[in-house]
């Protein structure tokens, strides 16, 4: 009986273990590994191409319909641009509000596009016919315009001046109410 409890603690304890590890474990294992920060998601110079106060790459991808988008398309119009992925699921959602406040808005600026990052045509094209979505959606199968602009989570929303200029970058899923107010001040 005794070795019957003995077995039963460590299977508790191995499982609390395994249970802090998956919820904390990028910062339980931090001082372990020698990292004393998070990877900053901009070179320290500021020269990333990605950095709030820089110039948007430059991209040119194909939409659902097939047709050829640029970023150059909007200049002299304020843009939210942001990558996603129906793989995530909060990067998912993202398009849904995004949608709302597309039908919300209608053509009030910003414009609005969603880059999908590294998926099939038919994948993304069958989530947003399910969806009833009309947000326009550019795909960048090889994740070439992720890498330039710097993604390393879904969703990645950049908001970008009528000049071409990156004024904000927000990573994780907006509000409406988030969108509307991020979008005012992208507009002053």
């Amino acid at each position: 009986m005794s070795r019957n409890i003995t077995v039963g603690i460590w299977i508790v304890a191995v499982l609390a273990a395994l249970l802090l590890l998956v919820r904390y474990g990028g910062e339980l294992l931090r001082p372990f590994l020698g990292e004393s920060s998070p990877l900053p998601t901009a070179p320290e110079d500021g020269s990333s191409a990605h950095a709030a106060g820089s110039p948007a790459p430059y991209f040119e991808l194909s939409d659902l319909s097939g047709d050829r988008v640029r970023i150059s398309d909007f200049a002299n119009t304020p843009v939210l641009l942001t990558f996603w992925a129906t793989q995530s699921t909060d990067a998912a959602d993202q398009i849904k509000i995004l949608d709302d406040w597309r039908t919300a808005h209608g053509d009030a600026l910003p414009t609005i596009l969603s880059v999908n990052s590294q998926e099939d045509k038919s994948v993304v094209a069958s989530f947003i016919g399910r969806g009833g979505y009309a947000v326009p959606v550019l795909l960048d199968t090889e994740g070439a315009v992720g890498r330039a602009y710097g993604i390393q989570t879904l969703p990645t929303s950049f908001f970008v001046d009528g000049e071409g200029v990156i004024r904000e970058i927000y990573v994780g899923i907006m509000s409406q109410q988030m969108i509307k107010e991020k979008s005012e001040q992208l507009l002053r």
